[in-house]
Parts: C-alpha cells; sequence; structure tokens
C-alpha cells in the first residue's frame, strides 16, 4: 500500500502497524487550505531555511508535491496528530473575503468551487456545431483546450474539466464528420462530370 514505511511527513520510520493512513484527497483538501507542515510538525521545523532555500519555497515545493501525488499518505500518530488537529481546526473556521476569520458551525453548506466559463463555452459551442458545423466545432476546440490549462492552473479552484472534454470531443467529432461530408461530396461532383 505504501511505497515505503516511513512517515510521508516527517520521514520518521515505521512499522506497518503504526502507519495511520490519510486519503490523498483530505490531504489535498488541507494542502488547498493553508496546511502548512513546516509551520505545525516540530520535526520539521529545523529544516527551515537548510540549503537557502526560503521557507515559502519549501512549502510551495511540498503543496505541488500533494497536488501531483497518486496515493494516499501513511503518517506517524504524531504528525497524524497535528493534522488531524489542524483539520479539525480548520473545518470551522472559515476565511471571509476581508481575510478575517469568521467562525461556522459543521452544519453550514460547503463553498462550490465555479465552474470554468471557458469549459462552458467550449460544451455549448460544441453542442451548437450540430447546426453551425465548423464555424462553431474548432471553437469549441480551441476553448477546450484553454479551459483544461485555466482549470490545472487553478489548482482546484475552478472545475469543468468534463465540459472542456465535452466540447472538444464533440467539436472535433462533428468538425471531421462535416469536412468527409464535404469531401465526399466534392469528391462524387467531380467524378459525376
Amino acid at each position: 500500500m505504501y511505497r515505503n514505511l516511513n512517515c510521508d511527513l516527517c520521514n520518521r520510520p515505521l512499522s506497518a502497524s503504526e502507519v495511520i493512513r490519510i486519503p490523498l484527497r483530505e490531504m489535498q483538501d488541507a494542502a488547498r487550505a493553508g496546511f502548512n507542515p513546516f509551520t505545525c510538525i516540530d520535526d520539521l521545523i529545523p529544516l527551515k531555511g537548510i540549503g537557502g532555500i526560503s521557507d515559502e519555497e519549501h512549502y510551495r515545493h511540498w503543496r505541488q508535491m500533494v497536488m501531483n501525488d497518486t496515493t494516499d499518505w501513511g503518517l506517524c500518530s504524531s504528525c497524524a496528530l497535528v493534522f488531524r488537529a489542524w483539520r479539525a481546526k480548520s473545518i470551522y473556521q472559515r476565511p471571509t473575503s476581508a481575510g478575517t476569520i469568521q467562525e461556522s458551525t459543521p452544519f453550514q453548506r460547503p463553498v462550490l468551487v465555479p465552474l470554468n466559463k471557458w469549459a462552458l463555452a467550449s460544451f455549448i459551442l460544441s453542442l451548437l456545431s450540430l447546426c453551425g458545423g465548423i464555424l462553431t466545432g474548432i471553437p469549441a476546440i480551441v476553448l477546450g483546450i484553454i479551459a483544461l490549462r485555466k482549470i490545472d492552473e487553478s489548482e482546484g479552484q475552478t472545475r469543468g474539466k468534463g465540459f472542456a472534454w465535452a466540447g472538444i470531443i464533440v467539436g472535433l467529432v462533428i468538425s471531421v464528420i462535416l469536412i468527409c461530408l464535404v469531401l465526399v461530396a466534392l469528391l462524387s461532383n467531380t467524378s459525376a462530370q
């Protein structure tokens, strides 16, 4: 299940029975919400400033590693305790637009991640390509590609990959079919003469 038997945060050696599994999605959500192990976990605090790397660079590198990871995290009991305490605290505190902390209840509705407008436009244009043909099919493909890039760059702040992929695929299929039909019509027209 785990690549090695060390804590994924402090690198402390662990036996198989000591590993506490943290789901990848939970770790990624915490990283997006601002969890910084370099400020919370005592064993990591001495790493700060080593090699001339700033604290912010350490954190950015760690956060990028979390976002690119594909497996659950295995933590020691100390790191898991700090992580879970941070998660419990962060669930009840939400930042406001003014940057201050607003206390909330556990029953508060979760904030939905906004849909990427480029992805939605790509999807709508791809549907319109059924009538508009290549005039809307090709822009659907282009907007879908732009949407995928913007969604990836947003690091979870926008959603809509499904709409973007649907726009690309439908726009591409309709455009290819129409181009083939035009070619067939032209070839049959020239062979008939």
